[in-house]
């Protein structure tokens, strides 16, 4: 695996093509950095997507790939080898920006797919969700000045660890937003549906603790939850005492 930081070029030759490559609405933004960041991959017409990535700032990302990213000159690429040296029980700060969901099934028994804080709201009474919404999206005081985080994203987030070797210590949910992407843009274009995709992104920020180092690992290279096309699914490591770097 290879952890790369990458920059899209900002010299004289590129400048004329900022606003095109490095939109500033933000939904139209993560539709171009898509395309940009397959780019980098995308060799062949039947290449399957096997990288992972995430904006970190406008025309800056962080890519998580299974090979090493080929520069079609658009881009600054600082690029090493991502091998985690982990034991049980270590400790590691992460970021994780995540598309949550849940599957649940209908009347005939088709499953669907739910953003799982929009879930969790639309499943209390009307009259009650006030409450609720404040409980599913975190940021609701205690009664000792604390602030829960998220109970639906923490429990989906501690389903994740279950499954792939680790558990959380502390949880902080930095940020919550829908995103709208065109229908042409995504995987599954061919529906007859002509509706943008619509999504949820949570930005997670916490502490956790490995209990299978190789699960944890292969659950790194893999990804967590869905949206992986449009910037999902990388989770950050790093030790806590340290001030930079990931494990």
């Amino acid at each position: 695996m290879y952890l790369s930081r990458v920059c899209v070029r900002r010299d004289q030759g590129l400048a004329a093509l900022g606003r095109v490559i490095v939109p500033d609405d933000d939904d139209r933004r993560l539709d171009v950095a898509h395309r940009l960041i397959w780019s980098l991959f995308g060799d062949t017409p039947d290449t399957r997507r096997d990288f992972l990535w995430r904006e970190e700032e406008p025309g800056r990302f962080v890519i998580l790939s299974r090979r090493a990213p080929a520069n079609p000159g658009l881009f600054e690429i600082e690029m090493r080898q991502f091998s985690p040296a982990l034991s049980k029980g270590d400790r590691l700060a992460f970021r994780l920006r995540a598309n949550a969901t849940v599957a649940t099934r209908d009347g005939a028994g088709k499953q669907h797919r739910h953003d799982v804080v929009m879930n969790a709201i639309q499943s209390c009474e009307t009259g009650a969700r006030a409450e609720p919404r404040k409980r599913e999206l975190g940021w609701l005081e205690t009664d000792d000045g604390r602030i829960e985080p998220p109970l639906a994203l923490r429990t989906w987030l501690e389903r994740q660890g279950t499954r792939t070797g680790f558990s959380i210590e502390a949880l902080q949910v930095i940020s919550y937003e829908k995103r709208q992407i065109p229908r042409d843009t995504h995987k599954n274009q061919r529906r007859k549906s002509k509706a943008d995709v619509v999504f949820g992104i949570a930005d997670l920020d916490g502490i956790l603790v490995v209990h299978d180092p190789e699960q944890f690992v292969a659950g790194l290279c893999a990804g967590f939850g869905r949206a992986k096309a449009f910037g999902c699914g990388l989770m950050l490591i790093k030790r806590p005492q340290t001030a930079a770097g990931s494990a």
